[in-house]
């Protein structure tokens, strides 16, 4: 629900960003709890990230993930 506005969908892959948290930021955290997503150094995307579709279980972790995160966990 925090992401709200700032996901895109692809065919296989969810493009998304946090207004309050760059993209470096999300994917250290995500790595930390064993997601691994891209980011792009690239200056209009430098602050999403490409997470591909997985299994219901490796889409459950990446938000469990996100979640904690995003709560300063």
């Amino acid at each position: 629900d925090e992401l709200g506005d700032h996901i895109v969908r692809g065919d296989n892959f969810l493009f998304i960003a946090h207004p309050d948290h760059s993209g470096r930021v999300l994917q250290q955290g995500l790595r930390d709890r064993g997601v691994l997503v891209r980011r792009f150094e690239r200056p209009r995307i430098q602050d999403h990230l490409r997470v591909s579709i997985g299994t219901d279980e490796e889409m459950e972790a990446m938000c469990r993930a996100m979640e904690e995160i995003l709560k300063g966990q």
